[in-house]
């Protein structure tokens, strides 16, 4: 019987690929987009986790700027405080499953928090969330 030539591939080549591809992707993935509206967070020990999508999200940050904007934060509208109740309501009017999430910052007036809580309950929202920092540590 005659001997069969076996046939030999080099996968050096795409192994070599492989991981140019994987350093390519890795390098232009971004997994989590750019916040337009930076805060600072206060801390609590709560655990309950807000969804990653179907939400209304209020901003206030250290200057006492309102802004509201869906789980992608890059498209946050600044609001004076006085439209809040108007543009609540709308936004629930859009996205009526929506869970509402409140995010001040831990050196906002608390009066401008309490007029935006004040507004949610006007627009028939009682129900939102409060966003914070996860306090690690002794309890």
């Amino acid at each position: 019987m005659p001997k069969r030539a076996s046939a030999q591939v080099d996968v050096t080549p795409l192994v070599d690929v492989s991981f140019l591809l994987l350093i390519f992707f890795i390098t232009t993935m971004q997994f989590k987009p750019p916040e337009r509206v930076s805060v600072d967070l206060p801390l609590s020990r709560s655990e309950i986790h807000i969804p990653d999508t179907d939400t209304i999200i209020l901003t206030v940050d250290a200057a006492g700027r309102l802004f509201i904007s869906t789980e992608r934060i890059v498209d946050a509208v600044e609001l004076a405080p006085e439209d809040a109740l108007g543009a609540i309501r709308t936004w629930r009017g859009r996205y009526p499953q929506a869970v509402v999430v409140l995010r001040g910052d831990r050196d906002a007036e608390f009066g401008l928090i309490s007029d935006v809580m004040g507004a949610l309950a006007e627009s028939e929202t009682p129900r939102f969330n409060l966003m914070t920092d996860l306090k690690r540590g002794a309890s």
